[in-house]
């Protein structure tokens, strides 16, 4: 094997691509080498750099359009990860900054001195609806990846050679998960060196490090739990998701 084989993992905006992409990297035991289309540019989620492989693993949240017209870099194999869209409101509620656009302009007129006093900080209710629009509609205005609709988004990747994974089965049941993503990617690994890696990854223990060292990741670690919708979202909000997404019914009973 000469050339290197770089495999591109894509899931919707805090969906666990970051998760997933250090698990399949630590199970290649390759290199993460960061954003796919921002190559040479350092990344938060850099990891494994002294690894020696030809393997290579990116993250991203292209659409599948861009994915290809991103980079000049060649794809050897792409795995999706999608998450129940209801928890992505949920985290997306506590990760993104909902005033970056007012900061910005601010900025740019010379009164980011004052925004303290000039923006009003974002109820958790007017958060959990503009997590909702990016759901349903798209929220560019928000941030560029969530330009488009989630179901749009992974759909869109079902009709490529892609390997599809579930946040909560890789929750569940881990092992079966990374042997079926071991036996796409067309390795043989050993049930203890795969136990190894998912040990290696655990969500809790990355979280703990990451913030043990301050790293900027510890911000993208919030709970790597399931279900948190449930004591979120009101019965007005389940409706909504009824209504919007009722043809997503094969991946998630919403």
């Amino acid at each position: 094997m000469n050339a290197n084989r770089n495999i591109v993992v894509i899931g919707y905006p805090k969906s666990g691509t970051t998760w997933l992409s250090r698990l399949v990297a630590d199970i290649l035991n390759c290199p993460l080498v960061g954003d796919w289309g921002f190559e040479g540019i350092d990344s938060l989620y850099t990891e494994g750099k002294e690894r020696a492989s030809n393997y290579r693993v990116y993250k991203s949240h292209h659409t599948s359009s861009q994915l290809f017209d991103s980079s000049k870099t060649s794809i050897y194999k792409t795995i999706y990860i999608v998450r129940d869209p209801r928890d992505i409101v949920v985290s997306g509620m506590h990760y993104f900054d909902f005033n970056a656009l007012k900061k910005a302009r601010l900025k740019r007129i010379g009164l980011k001195k004052f925004q303290a006093s000039l923006i009003k900080d974002i109820s958790a209710k007017e958060k959990k609806e503009q997590m909702m629009k990016a759901i349903f509609h798209g929220h560019k205005k928000l941030n560029q990846w969530l330009e488009m609709p989630w179901a749009l988004h992974f759909k869109d990747y079902l009709q490529a050679e892609t390997h599809f994974i579930k946040y909560e089965e890789l929750l569940e049941e881990p092992e079966r998960t990374c042997r079926e993503m071991a036996d796409f990617l067309e390795i043989e690994i050993s049930l203890n060196d795969l136990k190894k890696s998912i040990a290696n990854q655990e969500f809790t223990k990355k979280k703990q490090e990451a913030i043990a060292l301050d790293h900027p990741t510890r911000t993208l670690l919030r709970s790597g739990k399931s279900g948190d919708w449930k004591k979120v979202l009101s019965a007005e909000d389940k409706k909504k998701f009824k209504l919007h997404l009722s043809q997503v019914q094969n991946f998630y009973n919403i």
